[in-house]
């Protein structure tokens, strides 16, 4: 396993769920996106295209009980990089300062999201 691959699974085990986002075709992912909602209204989200072109960005002003509702979301973090910098800038990340809880959201097809994570840039 490369150091980018742990990187992503490292999310995965912080509270983080992911899933790979196809092409138009549906056969194959172009970026791979993570999310860890907050039960304050924060929302934490790293997107990644290869293994070095990732971004990540927190929001806050979301409703917690709908935190799929990005209307209205105030950009407070913004960060691009590499993988391994992007994910180690958002660990860095302390819990949102009004406090809160992460909330743990599965998608509903758990093996597309971990069987298709490394292969973004696999030759």
């Amino acid at each position: 396993m490369d150091e980018s691959t742990a990187e992503l699974q490292r999310l995965g085990s912080s509270g983080f769920t992911g899933a790979p986002i196809p092409d138009e075709d549906g056969l194959a992912p172009v970026a791979l996106v993570y999310m860890r909602w907050w039960s304050s209204g924060v929302i934490d989200v790293v997107t990644v295209l290869d293994e070095n072109k990732a971004s990540a960005y927190r929001a806050s002003n979301l409703d917690p009980r709908h935190p799929e509702n990005l209307a209205g979301a105030v950009v407070r973090r913004r960060v691009t990089g590499t993988v391994i910098e992007v994910v180690a800038a958002v660990m860095e990340l302390s819990s949102p300062p009004e406090g809160g809880l992460p909330i743990s959201v599965r998608p509903a097809d758990q093996l597309a999201v971990t069987s298709k994570a490394g292969e973004l840039w696999t030759p």
